[in-house]
């Protein structure tokens, strides 16, 4: 009886299924809804207002601040350095200010020559900016600002602290004096600098509240010397001047006369037994770091040669800025110099770095990118840069590598590549090359799918190994572990980091690159006019080619498979296929003959179950989408018409996705997109375009086509000025999974628990699907 009750509880479950089959029809494709599913743009860096001016072509950055708790950042920018930007992270930037002595503003009278916030900046949202004629204070936060008496002279620098009383209190130098305010802020009281005596930088000590000790840099165009006072008493009577001498004149160091000078307190600084760090820009580049310090009795200078670079030269290094952390004796120094000079030696680089008080030196692996005036900022970590390309750049941990954050100088024109991680979904990781009208090409990051930007190489950029500059890359390819490359069609020149964009390093091709596939930080190919593959397994030290090759056509694409197969497209629209690399680097023609015969331009794929279905897509620029079985088709298939492919690309769940370089409209352009791609039934596989289904804009024409896993899809739409980059997240592909029954249920199970009556069978809906 057994056997006969199973027999019959299939008979009627067969039964029971024809019948609610016959009930709901033939089960009709999924459809998208455009309410959910549609194409949608990443914001990209842009300029003013709508980009909250991560762009600002002719930004010169200058003075910058950032408040006591490191939310806030001030900073000096504009063509006439001549507007307050405030910030919370170096990402976006305002215009803060609004009104200037009641009157509508969003300017000062003059460049802006210092900022400091108020040390007491939680209570009292005091930021106060000197111009070269004036100083301004506002109590929010920089938004209104008040013209205060002016001091005197040309301002050169400006230093705020709390006094006994924890009232604010301020000390500005001059072409002629140092001036000092104490509350309640009504006048500025001459500090007695001998006359025709310029101050060149003045500050307070870290301890004012108690020893009243003032801090300054003076030159009389001879000489340049630091000196202090206490109260009221006078400059020099408590302590002795400390005078600079230019060392790189021994045996007989000479004084030298200066035009800028900047001050660095480190964190243990007593003003009875003062040590602390002076930069300077001597007046015909005797400039660079001193160590002011007691010698025996006396207050004296020491030079630390910033570009002393080990081999103990004495050097010339014009000082711009400077900041100081942690104890003298092993201080962290960090200096931003006058300019970029790499045509002395050593070379002059933007920034330095100290961590051992000063004795030796060492250029920023990654320098910031500018020409001019690296204005430096630790605690945060910060540099604001002018010149071309200048910007506001933040660093690294260490210090030592250097990416623009904003209000950088530079205009993007067109988006020449994207290449998302293979852990995009969850770490929003995204880097795309850009190129703007006066041939800099740039490489972003993002971090969190667009949100913000960094720009984390430049080809402005000056290698401090001392090669070449930096190429005009236009494609960027990633690795595993953080390694990415960069690369510069039709020429030799590329570019790697291996940890994480931090540090670049040169390296070079055996021919001009056609196309460019990368394996691993060692392994890479790439292609040339001459139908030849190079292969490196050495980082580029040597490069190889097969030893029988059957390719004739310029070399336009490459894509890598499992076991070592390699895929090649040309532009005679013939496909190369290299089995196994590991057992004959060789490559032969797939198929009798040319795929098509009318197109410049192949691009190639694997299906994603190629190691089992040995299946390959080639797609032809204005033509057609074509498939070959290796050892088992006889002629390529046409698989899909009329679409000018622009990108190839097949993802792990065996979705085949093509870009269609056609203006996007009712019927054409957009994405194709097939989820069988390998079927053999009569009328498939069967492809949708997803410009219609999902709403791209109208008449974008993509040329750029990546996938990110999960089927995240990012394009490049060209029919915009500039280009626009756009993403989607697929949701329609991959298996419908059951819903009803509960999988791996039986017959006999379903019969006891539900009856006879009716079996409801159902599958889970896909996010987006209208049916």
């Amino acid at each position: 009886m057994k056997g006969n009750k199973a027999k019959l509880f299939g008979v009627v479950m067969a039964l029971v299924l024809a019948v609610a089959l016959a009930s709901v029809g033939v089960v009709q494709d999924a459809s998208a809804d455009p309410g959910i599913l549609h194409w949608t743009e990443i914001t990209i860096p842009e300029e003013g207002a709508a980009g909250d001016y991560a762009l600002w072509s002719g930004s010169e950055v200058g003075p910058i601040a950032v408040s006591p708790d490191g939310g806030t950042i001030f900073a000096a920018s504009g063509p006439g350095l001549d507007t307050l930007m405030r910030s919370d992270d170096g990402y976006i930037w305002k215009q803060v200010m609004t009104e200037l002595d009641n009157v509508a503003a969003t300017t000062f009278l003059g460049p802006i020559v210092d900022i400091v916030v108020s040390p007491d900046w939680e209570d009292d949202d005091t930021v106060i900016v000197a111009t070269d004629t004036d100083v301004c204070i506002s109590g929010d936060r920089g938004v209104e600002f008040t013209t205060m008496a002016a001091p005197g002279g040309t301002i050169t620098s400006l230093d705020a602290t709390l006094d006994e009383d924890f009232r604010l209190a301020l000390v500005a130098g001059s072409s002629d004096n140092v001036y000092l305010m104490t509350w309640p802020l009504g006048g500025w009281v001459p500090q007695e600098v001998t006359p025709l005596y310029s101050v060149l930088d003045v500050v307070f000590s870290t301890d004012y509240a108690t020893d009243a000790q003032i801090v300054a840099v003076v030159t009389n165009g001879i000489l340049t010397w630091v000196q202090a006072k206490f109260g009221d008493s006078a400059w020099g009577a408590t302590i002795t001047n400390a005078t600079l001498f230019d060392t790189t004149t021994l045996p007989t160091p000479a004084p030298f006369g200066s035009s800028r000078a900047c001050i660095g307190l480190p964190d243990d600084y007593d003003a009875y037994n003062p040590t602390l760090f002076v930069g300077v820009v001597g007046d015909t580049d005797e400039g660079d770091v001193y160590l002011i310090a007691w010698v025996g009795s006396v207050w004296a200078a020491i030079d630390l040669n910033v570009r002393d670079a080990g081999v103990h030269e004495d050097t010339q290094t014009d000082i711009w800025s400077i900041a100081v952390s942690g104890d003298a004796a092993d201080a962290t120094i960090l200096v931003g110099t006058e300019l970029l000079n790499t045509t002395v030696a050593p070379r002059q680089y933007l920034v330095y770095r100290s961590t051992d008080g000063g004795t030796t030196w060492a250029p920023s692996s990654k320098q910031p990118t500018g020409e001019i005036e690296a204005t430096v900022v630790m605690g945060s970590d910060y540099v604001g840069t002018k010149g071309v390309e200048s910007a506001f750049s933040a660093a690294d941990e260490a210090m030592m590598s250097w990416n623009q954050r904003g209000l950088i100088d530079a205009v993007i024109t067109e988006i020449n590549d994207v290449v998302p991680s293979p852990g995009y979904a969850v770490n929003g990781t995204l880097f795309m090359v850009t190129y703007d009208a006066v041939m800099v090409n740039s490489l972003w990051q993002t971090t969190n799918s667009g949100t913000n930007w960094e720009r984390v190489f430049s080809s402005t950029l000056t290698n401090i190994k001392g090669e070449p500059a930096a190429c005009l890359f236009d494609m960027v390819r990633l690795a595993n572990d953080g390694v990415v490359f960069v690369a510069e069609e039709d020429t030799v020149e590329m570019r790697l980091s291996a940890d994480d964009t931090a540090t670049w390093s040169r390296i070079v091709a055996q021919e001009p690159i056609t196309a460019l596939a990368v394996a691993s930080l060692d392994t890479l190919y790439t292609g040339d006019t001459d139908g030849n593959l190079w292969m490196t397994t050495n980082e580029a030290i040597t490069w190889d080619k097969p030893a029988e090759s059957d390719i004739t056509g310029e070399i336009t694409s490459i894509a890598l498979g499992p076991e070592g197969a390699i895929l090649v497209g040309d532009d005679d629209g013939t496909v190369y296929i290299c089995r196994d690399k590991s057992v004959a680097y060789e490559l032969e023609r797939v198929g009798p003959g040319a795929v098509d015969t009318t197109t410049n331009k192949m691009y190639v794929a694997f299906d994603a179950d190629y190691d089992v279905n040995a299946t390959i897509y080639a797609g032809s620029a204005g033509s057609d989408i074509d498939r070959f079985v290796i050892d088992a088709s006889t002629t390529w298939k046409n698989i899909h018409t009329g679409i000018d492919v622009a990108s190839l690309v097949a993802t792990d769940d065996g979705t085949l996705y093509a870009a269609d370089a056609t203006a996007a409209g009712l019927t054409a352009g957009g994405v194709a997109r097939s989820v069988n791609p390998t079927s053999i039934i009569p009328g498939e596989p069967t492809f949708e375009m997803m410009g219609v289904l999902a709403l791209l804009p109208a008449t974008a024409t993509l040329e750029v086509l990546r996938v990110a896993p999960g089927n995240i899809l990012f394009a490049v739409n060209t029919a915009t000025a500039p280009d626009q980059l756009l993403t989607h997240t697929d949701t329609l592909t991959g298996k419908v999974i059951p819903a009803t029954p509960t999988d791996g249920t039986t017959s006999g199970d379903i019969l006891e628990n539900q009856g006879l009556a009716r079996v409801v069978i159902s599958w889970q809906g896909k996010i987006g699907a209208a049916r």
